[in-house]
């Protein structure tokens, strides 16, 4: 079966894909993305993590493994309530390490507090790599992503980019939704961790 948004990959729209995966909007302007995304294959059956605030935004373009997700959890080495840690001002584990910047979401309190875990219903195509520096609106301030050591190397988080992912909402089914980051994360991503995918080997 091929990819659902097989056509997004290809001439001409697959510039202007990448070049959102990359984090520049289509004024040309920058707003976080990835360092140096490839594209990928997520098969059908493929979980999937997301955090956000606005329980009718659960469905996005940007996600994590299960995998990359535990991959952070064992490095920070703490419990479910350490997401939480200054999370609400903009100051959390998830916001450092996923270069997520608190101002993208008006400074609300809610940031990046709820999480969804979804399986693919048809495979998919993505674009998978370490997250980049994330400049403000005004281009005056970077967020530079937290590394982590992994196997004895530093690197950045590895996040998933499905350009368009609204369009291809038949693709997504809900295991779980609206949980909470500082509390279901940690649950969330040891249950639905298949150990590393294809693409993450």
């Amino acid at each position: 079966m091929s990819a659902a948004n097989a056509a997004l990959f290809r001439e001409p729209q697959v510039r202007g894909a990448y070049l959102a995966a990359r984090g520049f909007s289509v004024q040309g302007r920058r707003s976080g993305g990835l360092k140096d995304p490839v594209v990928v294959d997520l098969a059908a059956g493929q979980v999937l993590l997301r955090t956000y605030r606005d329980p009718a935004r659960w469905l996005g373009d940007w996600w994590t493994t299960p995998h990359e997700m535990q991959t952070v959890i064992d490095y920070f080495g703490r419990g479910g309530p350490a997401f939480g840690e200054g999370r609400n001002i903009g100051k959390g584990i998830l916001q450092a390490t996923l270069a997520v910047r608190w101002d993208w979401d008006g400074n609300d309190a809610g940031h990046l507090g709820l999480v969804t875990a979804v399986r693919l219903t048809t495979p998919l195509k993505a674009f998978y790599g370490e997250g980049d520096v994330a400049p403000n609106d005004a281009q005056t301030h970077t967020l530079k992503p937290v590394a982590i050591f992994v196997g004895g190397r530093q690197r950045g988080v590895r996040q998933v980019f499905i350009p368009s992912a609204r369009t291809y909402s038949a693709s997504f089914r809900i295991a779980e939704r609206d949980g909470h980051s500082d509390s279901d994360l940690v649950r969330m991503a040891r249950q639905y961790d298949q150990g590393p995918a294809p693409f993450e080997r």
